[in-house]
């Protein structure tokens, strides 16, 4: 008997089935219970169910997928100890049928080489399966068929069926697509005791049904089901009209096939009015950003967490903007979609050694190998391995082998000669499975690959890019069991080298792999079709157009619409029908979609004003339109690294029509405050803004003025100190570190260094110091660029930073420019008998030591970092202030207040250490200026004062450079304190102007306003 139990809403319905599921475990602990759910809801269904039990574990209760229901069943009675054929490995045996030409295909042989050819098939098989299409069902249908082409097809589809099934079991494998037939089997025919606990067992069926009929394998489960436990329970929706046509077309299929007892559940829809948002913008990347802004909206003013929000997406490629959105906007978010493999850094090496065992072995390709991440050469090295080629003339494999001999290209043909060696053993080798071996003895041998793969592991993690860490550690897996399971496919047979890699590339390298959900907290982001499972509070649905919602376009298979039409009418409709199946599953999902959020539903099109809406949607009263204007404060500007983008991305007319205000709104938006903006003034072209005091108080308590860099800031302009040290507004490239970033890995790495040197100097006297400097210089040579790259790495790893992905580049650059550092460092303390005394050194304002300044009755404490400090024979300090650019003390620039941070420093030097006497200061520069490209990375051999920039102590007032930094630093605080912030730079060199790579140059206006006023003037702007 089954229990057929019913209601409009599938919530309700899922929520019933959970209810009743605790109550039974709750009554009797040792009865068992089954949820049979989809897939993909398998885990937020398991989810719901241990918050409404609080348990530790599901217990006696199990949720499960009919897939996973029947590995468990096998488990229990042995059904596991089979070989089973996954999809990768029925799309090689197509292959190899289609490849052997045994077979008369009338259509097929013509396309055996087309790309995804036989993956293509293998899904169709697979539906065959999943709705019970025999081969004698496709042989009358190309009996019915009227056109030559339907023919053909149908009945090329049932030759491959008897070949590829001929083939399998030949082979010895089992079907992974037949697993519920096998289940069936097992629970109709098997009597082994291992399952006697399912006539104790209620089996629920929940999610099937709704948005396409039920399968032929699914009802057939459940009649088998129901032979077997105590009860079976599935829950369908019901009601009028076409949305529930699908779920009364299951109750029917399952009327036929077994007794039913129906209930209808007496629960009243609750009462939601949930908000309807209908957004228009501009391009797909504004609606991304829109959606991230209003999430984030709703987490900071809400009691909403993440996992109460979902979007569902229209168009499923619109997945990867919206992921970069989320991570630039701190939105954690899992994207529920299957990962491409062929896209892996462990994939394209293997399709570049694959390529190479072709004698595809020109240029071209062997530098796919070579600047493959995995590969261990370094970008710069495998750059000039092929600007030498080239220059040279050399294009193939055996050419460059024998003529390319410098030093520093060693590796590189080292892995050439090894890719080279292993294609020859693969043409030599003639049978299949001798091929997939040698294959699997190449990644046996080289453990250092997988070395690397850990590391680029390590660096997608740390760098937040989930889905790609998780793609390439299936791609490694996936690689493996598949050419395990080729090899088995493949057996004895001989096959060709080019043969050998079509099928290769026509199965593992066309496999999707989806990932778990990670973590709880999360904003869940998926297919439509997927997300109207997940229980949301708040559902944002993305690319709503007339074509793309509710369902989208009718997804591309192998057999056209009349083909599945007429295979519908041979198997009595056990087969879907496509286009009208397509229409009534768009209805459904358009209901489930107005079923699901309590509080708010969002949707919205990236096609602006032309966006030509669905039927389903009426945009009547009761919708909020918003409308997303490029270049105007919005929804965007909730993470302040897009408001300081859209502020600089204001258009042409808004810099010269309108900037007052649209600053004014931007800045009131981001600080929560109101503040006034006076007009500009025509004799200057700059303008000003006047902050209140109760706005500039607030401001100053969240980022107070506690470092000699924000008064430095304020000096040099006084509005990017308020948009960045205030606001907090930060322009940074997305996956790129900022120049901060990378000046923090440097500084790092020297400290790592010389803290090294300094515990060599310990206790050493002075005599013998340039002995200790000049062995410590030799070891650092001796090291190379290997070890700076270790440190480099542990650097980051200290920060939480790394260099994923293209910012491999990033290290590597950085990696010789340090090593060149800390060769001038250990050649500038040789020649002058200095070494480090403080590395890093850091003052903080809760020091009772701390520098303190008193303004207006305000006490302000300061605290700071101190590169390096260096002590001379004479036990004399200098201070040493790293700069990434060759930089000279400059008395304008002092007394301008841009350039006080080393003589402010000295006074907390000497506060700290009252027995130091200070002799002045350096500025290092850290860029590659140094480095004579000539003779490759290597420093020139000249002065190590150089880059070295001493200050002249002549320079010095009466009262001391530090002094008067102390007096330029109480003035700056003082000018702060008024709250006005005029758009006007600090410009002491009209060769130094700041504007020029200001992240902020669009926003404060000067370069329009300056060019407006020379019109007023008459000049030519």
């Amino acid at each position: 008997m089954v229990r057929l139990v019913s209601h409009p809403s599938s919530q309700i319905l899922l929520r019933h089935a959970l209810a009743e599921i605790t109550g039974l475990t709750e009554r009797w602990p040792d009865r068992r219970v089954i949820l049979i759910v989809p897939e993909a809801s398998k885990a937020d269904v398991e989810r719901q169910y241990l918050e409404r039990t609080q348990a530790g574990g599901l217990l006696m209760a199990e949720v499960l997928s009919f897939r996973r229901l029947a590995f468990r069943l096998f488990a229990a009675a042995g059904g596991l100890a089979v070989k089973r054929l996954t999809s990768t490995g029925r799309a090689v045996l197509i292959g190899k049928v289609l490849l052997s030409g045994q077979a008369q295909f009338r259509r097929f042989g013509r396309l055996r080489q087309k790309p995804g050819f036989a993956v293509q098939l293998s899904a169709m098989l697979e539906e065959f399966s999943r709705y019970l299409v025999t081969a004698d069902a496709l042989e009358t249908a190309a009996d019915t068929a009227g056109l030559p082409r339907e023919k053909e097809r149908f009945a090329d589809l049932a030759l491959l069926w008897q070949q590829v099934e001929a083939a399998r079991h030949e082979a010895g494998f089992v079907d992974s697509a037949a697993d519920t037939d096998r289940l069936i089997r097992l629970l109709l025919d098997n009597r082994d005791p291992a399952l006697a606990f399912l006539s104790d067992t209620d089996v629920y069926v929940a999610g099937f049904g709704e948005l396409t009929p039920f399968s032929g394998s699914e009802s057939a489960v459940i009649r088998a089901l129901a032979e077997r436990v105590r009860q079976v329970t599935v829950l369908l929706p019901a009601g009028p009209g076409r949305s529930f046509l699908h779920a009364r077309r299951s109750r029917l299929s399952l009327q036929r096939a077994v007794p039913c007892e129906e209930t209808a559940l007496d629960v009243q829809l609750p009462e939601r009015s949930p908000r309807h948002e209908f957004v228009f913008s501009e391009s797909g990347e504004d609606e991304a950003r829109a959606v991230a802004g209003e999430i984030r909206r709703l987490l900071r003013e809400t009691d909403l967490t993440r996992r109460d929000i979902a979007v569902g997406l229209c168009r499923p490629e619109d997945s990867a903007v919206l992921a970069d959105v989320l991570r630039a906007f701190e939105v954690p978010s899992f994207m529920d979609e299957a990962s491409d493999i062929r896209w892996t850094p462990f994939s394209r090496y293997m399709t570049a050694l694959l390529a190479i065992s072709q004698k595809q072995d020109r240029l071209d390709d062997l530098m796919r190998l070579l600047v493959n991440p995995l590969s261990g050469i370094l970008p710069d090295i495998a750059d000039g391995f092929e600007n030498t080629c080239l220059a040279a003339g050399l294009k193939r494999l055996p050419a460059i082998l024998n003529q390319v001999k410098q030093p520093e290209f060693a590796p590189c043909i080292a892995l050439l000669h090894e890719a080279g060696q292993l294609g020859a053993e693969l043409r030599k080798t003639r049978s299949g499975e001798a091929k997939v071996h040698v294959l699997l003895r190449y990644l046996a041998a080289h453990p250092v690959l997988f070395d690397r793969i850990e590391a680029e592991l390590a660096d997608a993690q740390a760098g937040g890019f989930q889905l790609q860490a998780t793609a390439l550690a299936r791609a490694v897996n996936e690689w493996q069991e598949r050419l395990e399971e080729t090899a088995g496919i493949l057996g004895p047979q001989m096959i060709s080298q080019a043969h050998f890699c079509q099928l290769l590339s026509e199965s593992i390298l066309r496999l999707d792999v989806k990932q778990i959900p990670a973590g709880i907290d999360r904003v869940r982001v998926a297919p439509l079709r997927y997300i109207v499972n997940y229980p949301a509070k708040v559902l944002f649905v993305t690319g709503v157009s007339a074509r793309h919602y509710p369902q989208g376009d009718l997804p591309g298979t192998f057999l056209t619409t009349e083909e599945r039409r007429l295979l519908s009418d041979v198997t009595d409709g056990a087969f879907p029908n496509g286009s009208d199946d397509h229409r009534l599953t768009a209805a459904a999902l358009d209901r489930k979609v107005r079923q699901l959020p309590e509080r708010a539903l969002y949707f919205s099109t990236p096609d602006g004003a032309g966006a030509i809406l669905p039927p389903e949607l009426d945009l009547n009263k009761n919708w909020a339109i918003r409308r997303i204007k490029p270049g105007q404060p919005n929804i965007h500007w909730n993470h302040p690294t897009e408001a300081a983008r859209r502020l600089q991305l204001l258009s042409g007319k808004e810099r010269t029509a309108g900037w007052p205000q649209i600053w004014q709104k931007a800045l009131e938006q981001a600080l929560g405050h109101p503040f006034t903006v006076p007009a500009a003034a025509k004799d200057t072209g700059a303008a000003e803004a006047v902050i209140s005091q109760d706005a500039l108080l607030t401001a100053l308590e969240r980022r107070p003025v506690t470092s000699v860099s924000r008064i430095q800031d304020y000096n040099l302009c006084p509005y990017k100190f308020y948009a960045a040290a205030l606001l907090g507004l930060q322009e940074r490239d997305l996956g790129m570190p900022d120049p901060a970033v990378q000046g923090s890995f440097m500084h790092d790495v020297l400290k790592a260094s010389l803290d090294d040197l300094m515990m060599r100097l310990s206790g050493v006297p002075a005599e013998r110091a340039p002995a200790v400097i000049q062995a410590w210089r030799a070891w650092l040579r001796e090291r190379g660029q290997a070890d700076i790259e270790t440190l480099l790495s542990s650097a980051g790893r200290a920060r939480s930073l790394n260099f994923p992905g293209n910012d491999l580049r990033v290290k590597a650059r950085l990696s010789p420019a340090i090593e060149a550092n800390l060769d001038r460092i250990a050649h500038l303390y040789a020649a002058r008998g200095a070494r480090p005394v403080a590395l890093e050194y850091r003052f903080s304002a809760s020091d009772p030591q701390a520098i303190e300044l008193e303004v207006s009755n305000v006490r302000y404490r300061f605290s700071g970092i101190i590169d390096r400090v260096d002590r001379y024979p004479d036990g004399t300090d200098v201070l040493i202030d790293y700069k990434r650019k060759d930089r000279k003390f400059d008395a304008a620039a002092f007394e301008a207040g841009t350039d006080i941070q080393l003589p402010f420093y000295e006074n907390a030097w000497q506060k700290l250490n009252p027995s130091a006497t200070v002799r002045g200061f350096y500025y290092h520069a850290l860029n590659e200026h140094m480095l004579n490209r000539s003779v490759g990375f290597q420093p020139t051999q000249d002065d190590p004062g150089q880059h070295m920039c001493e200050v002249d102590r002549r320079l010095e007032t009466d009262a001391g450079l530090a002094g008067r930094a102390l007096e330029i630093a109480a003035d700056t605080i003082a000018r702060i304190g008024t709250g006005r912030i005029p758009a006007a730079p600090c410009i002491v060199k009209k060769s130094q102007i700041p504007c020029r790579y200001c992240a902020f140059r669009v926003t404060c206006r000067l370069d329009g306003l300056s060019e407006a006023a020379a019109q007023d003037r008459g000049d030519e702007a």
